[in-house]
């Protein structure tokens, strides 16, 4: 609050105090909690014209799916809902490309800027398209939840309009975030693994060095040492220059019109500005959640299943469906964290990364870090210090 008046920002002051009387930040976002609705399937009917314009052909879908979308961050737990869902009897994935489907962002062109415009016929086309990787056969009215997971969707800024234009149904949006240093590592270990710790390091070191230009190329820093150079200076001073007083949504604009690699190391940590647009089109509906994958964990390795039901709830799963309940939660996570610790242990995931690596990219996310806190309340100020 006191850095929003030291700013000048009075306007944003006002904002925020009065946001803050209903639980939303000064961005609009608040966190669902209980009570939760049940899913609601709706049908949903359009029609695409031929191309003489003399006929069309009508379009019914029986329900409108998917009702969740899980739109990342890769490395931070998404495969871990997966496994959980897909192991619960109402939760339903889709027949085809079950994984990831990546429809929005391999079968939409134009995601990667904002702006998302499309005919009515051309949006026709996409509905049926992305409602047929579901079974229909499979889904229970007003029971099933159907769902599906690509976690590259949060590093488009086009593709949340492109979900509310395509899916006139409404669906929910959940997203997962890690500690963006330990994402960072966890997807070198799975993209190069198979290597020695002095191997991996000295690698993640140079790939670190590479994407840093980008950042410099792009704007996204003003000035950078390289992870050698930081080391060299005992860690005293600090290698990243952020322009002054730049906003979050002037960072969300630099990344509309950034060339590096968006599923870079780095890139995919950058939280706060990568989110903003869902902020924007879910938020004022109540219709996105962000999770902390680390706590979600940390509950769930003491017996505590609040947030693995509030997500449940959430997607639409009703309270007294049938479910299990309490133990049947406790077992479907206990097998996630299983299948989670063998993955890890194979691929090495847990080799530690070295202090001054770790030190460096403090400094690059810190002050992402408190955007993200800015933009989704003060529950994140701090949990990746």
């Amino acid at each position: 609050m006191l850095g929003i008046i030291a700013n000048g920002n009075i306007d944003n002051y006002f904002r925020h105090a009065k946001a803050s009387a209903d639980g939303r930040t000064a961005y609009g976002y608040r966190r669902p909690r209980p009570p939760f609705e049940a899913v609601r399937h709706i049908s949903h009917t359009c029609k695409i014209p031929s191309s003489s314009g003399q006929y069309s052909r009508k379009v019914h879908l029986q329900f409108g799916v998917p009702n969740l979308i899980l739109i990342g961050a890769q490395k931070a737990g998404t495969s871990t809902f997966l496994s959980i869902f897909d192991r619960h009897p109402q939760m339903v994935k889709p027949a085809r490309k079950s994984f990831e489907p990546h429809f929005f962002d391999w079968n939409v062109p134009g995601v990667t800027t904002k702006h998302f415009n499309r005919t009515e016929s051309q949006l026709c086309k996409l509905r049926e398209s992305y409602s047929q990787l579901f079974d229909m056969a499979q889904i229970q009215p007003n029971v099933s939840v159907a769902f599906e997971k690509t976690p590259a969707y949060i590093l488009f800024p086009g593709i949340p309009s492109a979900i509310d234009s395509v899916c006139p149904w409404k669906p929910k949006i959940l997203a997962s975030l890690r500690n963006p240093i330990d994402r960072a590592w966890s997807q070198y270990q799975m993209q190069h693994g198979n290597k020695n710790s002095s191997e991996a390091s000295k690698e993640f070191t140079s790939l670190v060095d590479r994407e840093i230009k980008h950042f410099l190329q792009s704007g996204l820093v003003e000035s950078a040492m390289t992870i050698e150079e930081f080391e060299r200076s005992d860690y005293r001073v600090p290698p990243f220059r952020f322009p002054a007083n730049r906003t979050l949504q002037e960072y969300a604009q630099k990344m509309q019109k950034y060339r590096g690699d968006r599923k870079g190391l780095l890139y995919r940590g950058l939280y706060a500005p990568l989110l903003l647009p869902w902020v924007e089109q879910f938020a004022s509906e109540d219709r996105l959640m962000l999770v902390q994958f680390e706590a979600f964990m940390s509950l769930e390795n003491e017996g505590n299943n609040t947030i693995l039901s509030d997500v449940l709830g959430f997607a639409g799963v009703a309270e007294n469906s049938g479910g299990g309940g309490r133990r049947k939660l406790a077992s479907l996570v206990a097998e996630a964290r299983r299948r989670r610790l063998v993955w890890a242990h194979k691929n090495k995931a847990y080799d530690s990364l070295p202090d001054g690596v770790r030190q460096y990219l403090l400094h690059l996310f810190r002050p992402f870090n408190d955007f993200l806190a800015d933009l989704l309340g003060d529950e994140w100020r701090g949990v990746w210090d």
